[in-house]
Parts: structure tokens; C-alpha cells; sequence
């Protein structure tokens, strides 16, 4: 299996998340762990699993990120499995973080959700990341391998 993880980090939040999932997800195959803002059409060749990941940012994603997708070809990953998460504070209204508008432009480009989006939680506004969340970000990622063999 071919797992691309793709994120954006501000203050290395999010980057945490990410790497904790890339290491299950190397148990069960390639991983390609990239930054949002670098991500090229060549990183989602012959992907299985796309997960993908920001920190919510004015109720949005960080603009370079926005961008970075905005350019990608419509429908570059067809059918292809697609999760999504961010990093916020944890009484931020969770319709209006980075994890469910990086699932909508996921799905826009022809991935299929194959959980809710999920959200982790920062101290403050930039961090560190509360007790906790790498261990739920890894069993998140567990979550995701039991749905691709569903």
C-alpha cells in the first residue's frame, strides 16, 4: 500500500500529527510524507490513501496550502481513499476548521472520504499539542487501515 501524507505546519503541530500517522502507516507499506506547500502532481502516482492535514487558521486553511491544492488538476486521485485532519483549539466550532475544508477539496478532486474528518488540539493558539494527541493521532491512523480493509 501507498500512503501519502501531506500536511502544513505553522508552529510544528501539525508536522507532529502527521509524522506520528506516516509511522503506523509504514507498517503496512510506502509512505510519502510531504509539505502541503511542495505537493506535486507526481506525489499522488498510484496512491492507495491520502491523508491529509493543516492547522485551522482564521477559521480556514493557511492560505500557502490553499494555494498548493488550488493548483493541483481536478480529480488527480479518482476513488481514491481520502482522510483528512487539522490542528486547532479545542473550542473552535468544529464547522468551521482546516479538516473539514481539506476533506471538501479532497473530495473535490476525486478522493472518497472513508472517515469524518478529525480534529487534534493545541495549548494557546500555537501550541504545544495537549497531552494526548499523538497517541489518539496514531490510533486515528490504526482507525484508517481497519476502513481500507473493510
Amino acid at each position: 500500500m501507498i500512503t501519502l501524507v501531506a500536511y502544513y505546519s505553522v508552529y510544528g503541530n501539525t508536522k507532529q500529527i502527521a509524522e506520528a500517522m506516516a509511522s503506523v502507516f509504514e507498517k503496512k507499506g510506502t509512505v510519502r510524507l510531504v509539505t502541503i506547500d511542495k505537493i506535486t502532481e507526481a506525489d499522488f502516482n498510484q496512491v492507495d490513501l491520502v491523508v491529509m492535514g493543516a492547522p485551522t487558521i482564521g477559521a480556514n486553511i493557511p492560505e500557502a496550502a490553499r494555494t498548493a491544492l488550488a493548483k493541483l488538476p481536478q480529480q488527480i486521485m479518482p476513488a481514491t481513499n481520502i482522510a483528512a485532519f487539522d490542528t486547532s483549539i479545542k473550542w473552535w466550532p468544529k464547522r468551521f476548521t482546516a479538516a473539514r475544508r481539506l476533506a471538501k477539496k479532497l473530495g473535490n478532486l476525486g478522493g472518497k472520504m472513508i472517515l469524518p474528518p478529525m480534529n487534534y488540539y493545541v495549548k494557546g493558539t500555537e501550541g504545544p499539542l495537549l497531552a494526548g494527541e499523538i497517541e489518539r493521532a496514531k490510533a486515528w491512523a490504526e482507525t484508517i487501515l481497519g476502513q481500507i480493509k473493510a
